[in-house]
């Protein structure tokens, strides 16, 4: 990431597709002094062209950093975009309850530009019906709710495309069964609870490391080699603009799931989840501040009632522009579109008037209105330069008074923005929440606890905001250990968690009492102990070729072998063998194991 003066690179940012070597160049050949300090500028790298092509299984190593220096040609190819962040934007800080995003501000590009009238005065009260829904109980065991999301669909899909992919390799004679790749994910989802330095250790012979349930489910080498032929696709029918491709099938199926037994709920929050990944990919990002950093960047939007937060209602891989979001909804912004396409993924579900909570990358004054147009309640943290020149106290004057201090406006009774001094100046945004009542909440002040006012809306801000981050708290307890060398391995072991951690909600709905550790153990051991594959013990006998066998020729004739085997027929140790057959046979067995009965 570079930083530049916004004035120097306002004439870069009216050029459109600059490709990261043009800007780089450009930046190289001016004169660095001449550039002041006081305003900085993000370089954005969006994905290159072949970020879905096969030829992506480079390992994810230890790679914890990347530089300009170290790019491949593909991202010095592929178009980049300038941002700017102002100093005041850069100091915005949001209070101790609510979290701050340090992604680089997008400017918001909307169809029609609105000049707001702005008033003090509070949001009427508006009145949504909301039904009363009562969930079914079904009793269904662990293994079953996992089977909702992660169903029969789900496996034949990766048995067929495995498969399909192996015999491309010209591998033959191992074709994968259902009950193995069942087995398989049973693997992965113990590795989640018992984690080892490397796979092939839970095989291993030594006491300290050897685990049962995993060498009498599989072996090591069977193990393998779906690991390497795991596929969810058909590489031959990619398209070129989902650089997601290779996944595409999968995260269709999860989310058509993940809809299909979602539970009715009224709150809803809109967020960012990271898959961790290590290895080289186009769409790799970058988060500073996050518990994960580096990796794939998830938009997701999650339930945030207090009985099932965290659970998973829909995701979608960031792509840069080919992102899959509806190009209508782009018009208002990378955030806002991902907030109404999330929207309409609840209006299809059931047309009720859903409740979205987000942070301040996604909110703008447009995005409340729209939602606001299609019954949809939303509340956010807004930035200062995204309030529509609202008609509240400045951010220098707000923190010149006392904690607990607020002021608010809204405009035509749609939109309600409300500044707050907490620790740090809160700025919100709702279409449907009112500034009182005003609660009283305890804040530490110079070593003595105070009692300050908070706003309604910030109070609901506050309890509803965080089921995007309760839903990536659960899945990293006992996220899965065991590693893929292609870049996709680790989307497909998220989706897995994800199923795991969804179910277990379910579980928790329907009045069950495991914790989130029993549940998944026990999905892990019913895998395991009912799709077990069978093996002979001892070495194999080779295959036997039933024409030569029966052939009349003067191949087939006795001669001594170096140590005595079995006989074929009569099983009894001997020292000869046919050599044509290569079996062992006695003498007075060889006529009859020779001639059709």
């Amino acid at each position: 990431m570079a930083h530049i003066d916004r004035d120097y690179a306002r004439s870069l940012t009216l050029c459109r597709g600059l490709t990261l070597d043009d800007i780089l160049n450009t930046l190289d050949d001016d004169d660095d002094e001449t550039l002041p300090n006081s305003q900085e500028i993000d370089i954005i790298l969006q994905p290159p062209t072949n970020a879905c092509q096969d030829l992506t299984d480079e390992d994810s190593g230890d790679e914890d950093l990347m530089t300009i220096g170290n790019l491949p040609g593909t991202q010095l190819m592929a178009e980049a975009e300038l941002f700017g962040i102002t100093q005041e934007d850069k100091e915005e800080e949001i209070g101790n309850e609510i979290d701050e995003d340090d992604l680089p501000l997008r400017s918001l590009q909307v169809a029609i530009k609105k000049n707001y009238l702005w008033e003090k005065r509070d949001l009427e009260p508006r009145h949504f019906e909301w039904p009363t829904y009562i969930d079914v109980k079904t009793n269904f065991s662990p293994t079953e709710l996992f089977f909702q999301f992660f169903d029969n669909n789900v496996i034949d899909m990766f048995v067929k495309y495995s498969n399909l992919y192996a015999s491309k390799k010209n591998v033959l004679n191992s074709t994968i069964t259902e009950a193995e790749m069942k087995a398989f994910f049973g693997i992965l989802i113990l590795s989640g609870y018992v984690q080892l330095p490397r796979r092939r250790m839970f095989w291993e012979n030594s006491k300290d490391t050897h685990n049962e349930v995993v060498s009498s489910a599989m072996s090591r080498d069977r193990f393998e080699f779906i690991m390497s032929n795991l596929h969810c696709c058909d590489n031959s029918k990619l398209s070129q603009q989902d650089r997601f491709a290779k996944v595409r099938p999968l995260f269709e199926a999860i989310n058509r799931n993940f809809q299909l037994f979602c539970p009715v709920r009224a709150a809803h929050s809109v967020d960012e989840s990271m898959v961790p990944y290590f290895g080289r990919h186009g769409c790799k990002q970058f988060i500073k501040g996050k518990p994960i950093r580096y990796g794939f960047k998830i938009w997701m939007g999650a339930i945030s009632s207090s009985d099932c937060a965290g659970y998973c209602v829909w995701l979608e891989p960031y792509q840069g522009s080919n992102t899959q979001i509806p190009t209508m909804y782009k018009l208002f912004g990378l955030g806002p579109s991902v907030v109404l396409h999330y929207s309409t993924v609840l209006r299809q579900m059931l047309s009720l008037p859903y409740h979205i909570f987000f942070d301040n990358f996604f909110t703008t004054v447009p995005l409340l209105e729209e939602l606001l147009r299609h019954n949809i309640r939303g509340t956010g943290t807004v930035r200062e330069n995204r309030m529509s020149k609202c008609t509240v106290q400045s951010k220098t004057d707000m923190k010149k008074t006392t904690g607990g201090t607020y002021d608010y406006g809204s405009t035509e009774n749609k939109v309600l923005i409300v500044k707050w001094n907490d620790n740090n100046i809160v700025n919100v945004a709702t279409n449907n929440l009112q500034v009182h009542p005003i609660h009283h909440v305890s804040r530490l002040q110079k070593r003595k606890k105070i009692t300050v006012d908070q706003p309604q809306c910030i109070k609901a801000y506050n309890a509803f905001m965080g089921g995007v981050d309760r839903c990536d708290e659960n899945i990293s307890y006992y996220r899965t250990s065991i590693r893929g060398k292609k870049w996709y391995s680790c989307l497909i072991f998220y989706l897995l968690d994800l199923s795991i951690q969804n179910s277990w909600h379910l579980h928790r709905l329907q009045g069950g009492s495991m914790d989130q550790l029993t549940f998944r153990r026990q999905i892990a051991m019913t895998l395991l102990e009912t799709n077990r594959v069978s093996r002979k013990r001892g070495r194999p006998s080779c295959l036997e070729n039933a024409e030569s066998r029966f052939m009349n020729t003067n191949e087939h004739y006795l001669v001594r072998q170096d140590k005595p085997t079995r006989c074929r027929v009569c099983h009894k140790p001997v020292q000869k063998k046919c050599y044509k057959c290569d079996v062992a046979l006695h003498m007075d067995c060889f006529v009859p194991y020779h001639t059709k009965n």
